[in-house]
């Protein structure tokens, strides 16, 4: 079966698409990947159902985005989203119950939902419509016979590189663009992911340069960021600093191995690839992987569309909730405003 991969970086109007007729290469560790160059495509949680996937660049076009445009829509999607509250109330009193006993400092609750959709729809017109509704996002589409089909409009970058410079950001925190006011459990859940990615750059980078946090705008929501530029002594170790990374405490909690084996034991929502990262690897040349936020899994007859949220001690069910709804709308508003239902 071919694989087939599409992708725009933020604020470009261009997109490339990967065509893959060769079996993809399949890992079960992130340290695999060290030395390893192509579009990389990672779950949450790596597993046989699950696995790493890598596809050489090698047969890569780059195609112009016609009728390119900002998000103009205020067009929202109700009638399913309260679909899984019993399930949700059950997750976040489990969850919130350790984090009030001190277990944690922070655990990442997700939830999905399912949405019909039109049998007949176009995978790459699909893609293009993310395009010109999220310009200012990451916006993939992936088809590939381990990983089925994915799309995805995301803000967070997990690793980048531009020239000989290395990137990378603390991004959590969520309020409405029309806030003004962070509250201080925003400002402390960021601030977790802060110190993480500071301390694991500790162990891998050299001349580390931080700026934040400030606010940046993600389509219809607002997150705090830190940007964090740094160097690398040998690049043939990126597997390996993936490793580190992920999953940060924006997708999964602090501390991180005991909060991961928490998630998957508890959590009612399968992630598959929700949550994991998707992104072009390289040695020597451009980096660019994202965490896949803002994602729907697709198939011949509905989406799955997923969200998360992370809580504190301070967290408030209600209040994460509505969360998770405004993020399933970046997803939910592109398959009713175009007609895709």
């Amino acid at each position: 079966m071919t694989s087939i991969v599409l992708y725009k970086l933020p604020s470009e109007k261009i997109y490339r698409k990967l065509v893959h007729d060769e079996k993809p290469q399949l890992f079960s560790n992130l340290k695999q990947l060290d030395g390893k160059e192509g579009f990389v495509i990672a779950p949450f949680i790596v597993s046989k159902s699950c696995p790493i996937v890598l596809l050489r660049n090698n047969q890569v076009c780059i195609r112009e985005i016609d009728n390119y445009k900002s998000n103009d829509s205020n067009s929202t999607f109700s009638p399913s989203l309260s679909i899984g509250r019993k399930e949700y109330s059950a997750d976040f009193r489990r969850f919130h119950a350790e984090l009030q006993s001190g277990n944690f400092d922070k655990l990442v609750l997700s939830r999905s939902i399912n949405i019909p959709i039109n049998s007949q729809l176009s995978l790459e017109n699909f893609f293009l419509e993310a395009c010109r509704l999220y310009p200012q996002l990451f916006v993939a589409c992936f088809d590939t016979p381990a990983t089925g089909a994915w799309l995805m409009a995301t803000p967070e970058l997990l690793l980048g590189k531009s020239k000989n410079l290395w990137h990378t950001m603390a991004l959590a925190g969520t309020m409405g663009h029309d806030t003004t006011q962070w509250s201080k459990k925003n400002i402390l859940e960021q601030e977790h992911v802060a110190e993480y990615i500071r301390s694991c750059l500790k162990e891998h980078a050299t001349n580390i340069d931080e700026s934040g946090p400030y606010s940046v705008k993600a389509g219809h929501l607002q997150h705090l960021q830190t940007d964090f530029n740094f160097t690398l002594s040998n690049n043939n170790h990126l597997g390996t600093l993936l490793d580190s990374l992920h999953p940060t405490p924006a997708v999964c909690g602090l501390p991180k191995s005991e909060a991961l084996k928490f998630i998957a034991a508890n959590e009612h929502n399968n992630r598959e690839y929700y949550s994991g990262f998707a992104g072009r690897l390289s040695v020597n040349g451009e980096t660019d992987i994202y965490v896949s936020l803002r994602c729907m899994k697709i198939y011949s007859n509905h989406a799955t569309l997923f969200a998360g949220g992370g809580l504190i001690n301070q967290s408030s069910e209600e209040n994460e909730w509505r969360e998770t709804e405004a993020k399933l709308q970046t997803m939910a508003r592109l398959i009713v405003t175009h007609n895709y239902v």
